[in-house]
């Protein structure tokens, strides 16, 4: 049974791997690639010396669009490369197309036409080799599969795309975080009514104290985070998302985000055994999978933990910036970046005022020392 096996992506490796085949078919190393880019080829982008024939065999490459089955050589394209073809230096003694298009009866049907023109013309022999044409020499010779499946292939199509919860993270658009918090003043009261009928306390200098008419207070903020369904809010959940954006399979995967250290914040993984639990506290967090094929594999779930509480809005994070690497067994140079976040507290003002006993039974030995301090002098 055969296998389907991925045509090459870039027309440059089209031309390797038919260099490699007719190289390997014909036994011999003296096979090349004609010119360079940009220069006129007549006709043929792969070349060798046959003793068999006592000349040269030209091969035009002929790349398609792999995802498009419909694909194919035109007429057009083939009148005119035989053309240019007559025109290679000395006179070749075959030509050959091989192309990634899929076999078509009508294109096939036409080749042989034109071979039989040519040979009746005293030119050369023209034969074509479509995509399924060339995956049955590649599979017949050990050498050439191995190269193209696990070099080629894997070396031309890796490609990794990371994202946080469906975002890119880039620098013109960063990921926001949402914590929730709850900024809470609270006014402490101590009731003074005697300070309406003295003016002992007004008349020392005492710093750091305010004497209202009927009542102290001394306000705090306190800045804290609100409680979720399942945990407070200065958690923030969140995805890697690993998408394989070549056409090869990664196994044997490792992966890991970091956070500066001097950013006020840590990473937090879930861990679910009868319930939702934390792992430890940490700025690094890596772990690993089998296999990626095609699409997107995602993290464990992940949370950021901000500080419970705060003692001023400006000390929040604002923005900070994590970064990824990624390894696997095809893939073994690192690939890493950086994710970029921004921070939008939803903040909550609420008041509360206490009648604070504790302030008041401070304040009323301050004015009794007051007192006595008065009547001494």
């Amino acid at each position: 049974m055969k296998k389907h096996m991925r045509k090459p992506i870039y027309w440059t490796d089209f031309e390797d791997l038919c260099k490699k085949t007719w190289g390997s078919k014909y036994n011999f190393e003296d096979i090349k690639k004609n010119g360079r880019q940009g220069q006129a080829q007549h006709g043929v982008d792969v070349y060798g010396r046959l003793d068999s024939l006592d000349g040269y065999f030209g091969i035009q490459c002929k790349g398609k669009d792999a995802y498009n089955p419909d694909a194919s050589l035109t007429i057009k394209e083939i009148d005119e490369e035989i053309e240019k073809s007559k025109t290679f230096k000395p006179p070749l003694k075959k030509f050959i197309f091989a192309t990634t298009a899929n076999k078509d009866v009508k294109i096939e049907e036409y080749i042989r036409l034109k071979d039989e023109e040519s040979r009746k013309l005293g030119f050369f022999p023209i034969v074509l080799f479509s995509w399924e044409d060339l995956v049955d020499l590649i599979e017949e010779d050990k050498y050439v599969y191995d190269w193209y499946v696990n070099d080629i292939l894997h070396s031309s199509s890796y490609s990794i795309k990371v994202k946080v919860n469906d975002n890119l993270c880039d620098k013109v658009n960063p990921y926001i975080l949402r914590p929730k918090y709850i900024k809470e003043t609270i006014n402490h009261v101590c009731r003074m009514d005697a300070l309406n009928s003295s003016n002992v306390l007004k008349d020392l200098h005492f710093p750091n104290i305010k004497f209202p008419n009927t009542s102290l207070n001394i306000a705090e903020s306190i800045i804290y985070a609100t409680s979720g369904r399942e945990m407070k809010q200065n958690f923030q959940v969140f995805e890697i998302q690993f998408s394989n954006e070549g056409s090869g399979s990664f196994s044997n995967c490792n992966y890991g985000v970091i956070i500066d250290e001097e950013d006020n914040l840590d990473i937090y993984y879930s861990v679910y055994s009868g319930g939702l639990s934390f792992g430890d506290r940490t700025k690094r967090y890596s772990d690993k999978f089998e296999i990626l094929n095609t699409g997107i594999l995602k993290s464990k779930e992940l949370y950021f933990e901000f500080p419970e509480t705060y003692n001023d809005m400006d000390d929040i994070l604002s923005e900070f910036i994590m970064h990824w690497y990624f390894t696997s067994k095809e893939h073994t140079k690192m690939s890493e970046g950086e994710l970029y976040f921004k921070v939008q507290p939803e903040i909550t003002e609420t008041y509360k005022t206490l009648n604070d006993a504790k302030l008041h039974e401070e304040y009323t030995s301050i004015l009794y020392k007051a007192e006595k301090f008065e009547s001494e002098e």
